[in-house]
C-alpha cells in the first residue's frame, strides 16, 4: 500500500480540503524563475529538509539549495518521504522548532 492509504482518514480529508491551495502553490512554484545565483544572496539562516525516502531528484534539489545558501544546514528525517509534513508531522515540527532556536543563536 502507498502513502495515501496509510494516512488516517482525517489527514486524507485535510489534504483534500487543501487541494486548491496546493495547486495554486504548485503553479506559483513553476512560475518562479529564481535560480541558484539568487539563492547565493540569501543572508538568513536556512535549514533544508527532506525525508530519507524522498526521490533522488528532490533530494538533489535540496542539496543544491543547501550548497548555494551560505551557512545553510541540511536535516534528513528518517522514514519519511516527500510528504513528510503529512506523514511525520511531529518530526517536521521538531525540525522547525530546532531551526528557530538555531537561527536565533546565529542572528542574536
Amino acid at each position: 500500500m502507498g502513502t495515501w492509504s496509510n494516512l488516517p482518514r482525517s489527514r486524507r480529508q485535510r489534504f483534500l480540503e487543501q487541494s486548491d491551495q496546493t495547486k495554486e502553490a504548485f503553479i506559483s512554484n513553476l512560475n518562479n524563475r529564481m535560480g541558484l545565483a539568487e539563492c547565493r544572496r540569501i543572508g538568513v539562516p536556512a535549514t533544508m529538509v527532506y525525508g530519507r525516502g524522498t526521490t533522488a531528484v528532490d533530494r538533489r534539489t535540496t542539496e543544491l539549495l543547501r550548497e548555494a545558501v551560505r551557512g545553510a544546514r541540511q536535516i534528513v528525517i528518517d522514514g519519511a518521504g516527500h510528504m513528510s509534513p503529512l506523514t511525520h508531522p511531529d518530526a517536521v515540527a521538531a525540525v522547525i522548532q530546532n531551526h528557530l532556536r538555531w537561527a536565533e543563536d546565529r542572528t542574536g
